[in-house]
């Protein structure tokens, strides 16, 4: 967390909680588990991974996942929809850019 301030000729603004900005790190993937599943869908992943917190969704392929839940900023469980055959990659969507990564 960071203070924004702005000066000006007159001076410098005060530093206060209003003005205090937050960096979010890019989320990581790190592992997932189980890397299959049947095309039905209803298999429950846990991923892996770095700055997790405040996932905004979790996506296979082109399609979301049924449900997620964040357990820490290192670890979620994701439920994989239905699917076709195929490797397809998972997307971890946060506040910051998505990262992908393949299963």
């Amino acid at each position: 967390m960071v203070n924004v301030t702005v000066t000006t000729a007159g001076g410098t603004s005060a530093v206060a909680v209003g003005n205090q900005f937050t960096y979010i790190g890019i989320p990581t993937v790190t592992g997932l588990s189980p890397t299959v599943g049947p095309v039905a869908g209803g298999t429950s992943v846990t991923i892996s991974g770095t700055n997790l917190g405040g996932t905004t969704s979790v996506k296979f392929a082109t399609v979301a996942a049924t449900s997620f839940t964040l357990t820490s900023a290192t670890s979620m469980t994701a439920t994989a929809p239905p699917g076709s055959a195929g490797v397809v990659n998972v997307a971890v969507t946060t506040l910051a850019p998505p990262l992908h990564a393949g299963i």
